[in-house]
């Protein structure tokens, strides 16, 4: 009964006047009034405002991981409520001395892991590439946001373990350390494989930009 609301309380978070499903796969910081650990141990003591409290603070956070995991737009609202509902079932099993982001994360990274093993979805299928709807405003705007949807669909096109690294040291702002506890690997992995990652994606980038000029000169001719 108790996971029923939850459900509605995910609902109203992602459509009370806030459509993820139709908006840019970007990042907002929020500040929480209180601190997570604290939201946490209330909900687990009953409190579930505290509950929709944490969900409101890591929306933004959550939404634009599953975003940038190349989750197709269709499944991406059912596997964010997927990830807070497995918040809610794993609250009683938090380690309240351990800072709380790096746990949030590792369920978020599990649960899009799981619905990529499933055998009827491919990664190849998955990668959708969004840009904000700013209207035309000129070739440099049109240009960076070609870019912005270019590396969308490159990350979420980088293989999982290297992806996973990328979103949270770059995009989320996890310390390595943090990284490594959230993925369970040691702490040289993440360093390699945010190096590959970062490498990979460079290379994708200088070829692009060397085809874009190719293209720009053929058609000044």
């Amino acid at each position: 009964m108790r996971e029923f609301a939850y459900q509605f309380m995910l609902d109203t978070e992602l459509h009370n006047g806030d459509d993820s499903s139709s908006r840019p796969c970007r990042l907002v910081s929020s500040s929480p009034v209180d601190t997570e650990r604290e939201l946490l141990r209330r909900f687990t003591t009953g409190d579930a405002s505290a509950f929709a409290q944490l969900v409101h603070t890591y929306k933004s956070q959550i939404y634009g991981y599953v975003c940038r995991s190349g989750v197709p737009m269709g499944v991406r609202d059912d596997l964010f409520q997927d990830i807070f509902l497995r918040v809610s079932q794993a609250a009683g099993r938090f380690d309240f001395e351990r800072p709380f982001k790096p746990w949030l994360f590792a369920i978020a990274v599990n649960t899009v892991r799981s619905h990529f093993r499933k055998p009827q979805l491919a990664m190849v299928d998955a990668v959708a590439a969004e840009v904000e709807d700013g209207g035309p405003r000129g070739d440099q705007i049109l240009a960076a946001q070609e870019t912005a949807s270019w590396l969308d669909t490159a990350i979420a096109a980088l293989p999982g373990p290297q992806r996973d690294v990328l979103i949270l040291v770059c995009i989320q702002r996890m310390d390595r350390q943090e990284v490594a506890r959230t993925l369970d690997i040691p702490l040289e992995t993440v360093k390699t494989l945010l190096r590959r990652g970062r490498l990979t994606l460079a290379k994708q980038l200088a070829s692009r930009t060397a085809r874009t000029e190719h293209e720009y000169r053929e058609r000044a001719l």
